[in-house]
């Protein structure tokens, strides 16, 4: 299927300018911190919808790649039937973070959706290779850092994150997964970046 890229509305454009100084003005999933040491933290999340799209390639162009498809989507390139009656397209809000992991060597990218939607109302994509998914409810050790994020950044996070969760003896049942608040134009010291996986807490 040909890709057209849709154009932001004006309310999603205008977000730009405070995205530019790391003021998050979007949705982000809703999560209770049960254990917090500096940058660490153990969380807990509810069930998430998510959005997701798989590309192959280097990271940073199949993330380009997959944040295009998903950000058409969001944008309009989807149909909603409500009722039974004619489908139309839906505009969604953005949301952050952007999650993305590696998979059998191509590159997993997420978008979280809003937490109005569920399995029976959330848009369908037009895209066929985008894939509406349930994330259940899940405990996660994380780390935040910031600045840009480059390979080198983004495996000392990850290295960082497995010897404070092995320090604890704290059983990992999921791969490491990364996550980014910012656009690329946002300054990079306030860039927020995070390094995920799922946990499984004791009790």
């Amino acid at each position: 299927m040909d890709q057209k890229h849709s154009t932001p509305p004006l309310k999603e454009a205008l977000k730009i300018i405070p995205d530019i100084f790391g003021m998050r003005l979007n949705e982000q999933p809703a999560y209770t911190v049960l254990e917090k040491d500096g940058d660490f933290e153990i969380r807990h999340y509810e069930k998430t919808m998510l959005a997701q799209v798989t590309e192959s390639g280097p990271r940073q162009s199949a993330l380009e790649k997959g944040f295009q498809r998903l950000a058409d989507y969001i944008f309009g390139q989807n149909t909603k039937n409500i009722h039974d009656e004619e489908s139309h397209s839906e505009k969604m809000a953005m949301t952050a973070p952007v999650f993305h992991e590696e998979k059998d060597g191509n590159w997993l990218i997420s978008f979280v959706l809003s937490s109005k939607y569920n399995l029976t109302n959330v848009p369908r994509p037009e895209d066929s290779n985008i894939q509406i998914v349930e994330k259940n409810a899940k405990d996660v050790a994380v780390v935040t850092y910031s600045g840009t994020n480059t390979e080198d950044k983004m495996q000392e996070s990850k290295t960082h994150l497995q010897t404070w969760i092995t320090a604890r003896k704290i059983k990992i049942i999921s791969e490491f997964y990364f996550a980014q608040y910012d656009p690329p134009f946002a300054i990079a010291v306030l860039k927020r970046n995070e390094v995920m996986v799922k946990i499984e807490l004791q009790g």
